[in-house]
């Protein structure tokens, strides 16, 4: 992300394929999307979980999770670099699917949002395909997220 001049900025999310959302398990028979980032884990909150599309009889094929790889962000105000991390609702969650939730970028330990000129924020994307698709049929997976910037 870049701007022009130093300022407050948050991201949130939408789903546009909300309503193709579903969960497969695992071999071990574990529900929901497996990640890695910020400790790992399972998620199968369907508010936290985006659509892949459906079939073409119409089944859902699955879902994904979306996370910010809080590690990794890097910001900066001009040439000065800064120390921050992301704050928002259950920032070590994924993505919320309906806008609801902001993320945006603080100094440690303050919650005051850190103006900005340069963002960086890897994100990774961990999918879970259900497990009744059944056939050998070709499966596109159609889902689709808009990940947006918001002026504070």
């Amino acid at each position: 992300i870049t701007c022009e001049s130093a300022t407050g900025i948050a991201i949130t999310a939408r789903d546009t394929r909300m309503d193709s959302m579903t969960t497969g398990k695992d071999s071990g028979g574990q529900s929901g999307v497996k990640y890695t980032l910020n400790g790992g884990g399972y998620i199968s909150q369907t508010t936290r979980l985006f659509g892949l599309g459906k079939t073409k009889d119409n089944k859902n094929i699955g879902s994904y999770a979306v996370l910010i790889d809080s590690n990794n962000i890097s910001a900066s105000n001009g040439s000065q670099t800064l120390a921050v991390s992301i704050a928002g609702a259950d920032a070590a969650y994924p993505l919320a699917v309906d806008q609801s939730y902001y993320y945006t970028f603080v100094k440690p330990g303050e919650t005051t949002p850190t103006p900005v000129t340069n963002a960086i924020i890897p994100l990774q994307v961990s999918a879970s395909i259900a497990n009744d698709l059944g056939g050998s049929e070709k499966i596109e997976l159609d889902g689709k997220a808009v990940i947006s910037v918001v002026y504070l």
